[in-house]
């Protein structure tokens, strides 16, 4: 269930973005600020079926992803069924895709490479946000 980890400070993460080296970075860079992630998942169907499954506190999402379904769309998906914060994050910069992205009223849109401090930043605004007990409905 979404939100139990709170119980003892911990978030659960839930990472998307098809660069394995990137993900694997933000997955040990969030585990060491002491929350929890789930494994990354690199395409966009994937990260609808993992959300609805784990309902994740947060959601650090990519654009450009490994099938059909980009990081927009799958966001969209998600948000049709749960309010997850989602956190975008992208090398693209055309005004087009962020605009898109900025729709779906995300907490932040980042352009890579996304700074440590950023993530911090984000994670901390989803705990005071919440009220220190995300939950996904």
């Amino acid at each position: 269930m979404q939100g139990e980890s709170m119980t003892n400070g911990r978030l659960q993460i839930l990472i998307v973005e098809d660069e394995i080296i990137s993900a694997l970075f933000l997955t040990e860079y969030i585990k060491m600020l002491g929350h929890d992630c789930f494994a990354p998942v690199t395409r966009g169907r994937d990260a609808v079926i993992q959300a609805k499954i784990e309902k994740p506190d947060i959601i650090f999402m990519d654009i450009k992803l490994e099938d059909d379904i980009d990081g927009i769309e799958a966001a969209k998906q998600i948000l049709t069924c749960q309010q997850i914060p989602i956190v975008f994050m992208s090398a693209y910069s055309d005004n087009e895709i962020v605009d898109s992205a900025k729709k779906l009223k995300p907490m932040a849109y980042f352009q890579k490479p996304i700074e440590t401090e950023n993530i911090r930043e984000m994670i901390e605004l989803t705990v005071q946000k919440s009220g220190g007990l995300p939950r996904a409905q």
